[in-house]
């Protein structure tokens, strides 16, 4: 059996430097993206994780209009 086959996550886990609300204009989330180079950044509501916004997200929008 493999080390990884009993690797939890909680092991290699970050804790949630920082985040957006769901009324966080993109503008807002991508320059915080860019400030603190992450290509995805929580959504937290309410003390709630409530999604995860990614650049992907965000261009894929932009370009659907």
């Amino acid at each position: 059996m493999y080390e990884e086959d009993h690797l939890l996550v909680s092991s290699i886990m970050r804790p949630i430097e920082f985040s957006v609300s769901p009324n966080t204009s993109i503008f807002k989330t991508v320059f915080l993206m860019n400030k603190n180079k992450k290509r995805d950044i929580p959504v937290i509501e309410h003390g709630k994780l409530v999604g995860v916004v990614s650049y992907t997200d965000i261009f894929r929008k932009i370009i659907k209009g």
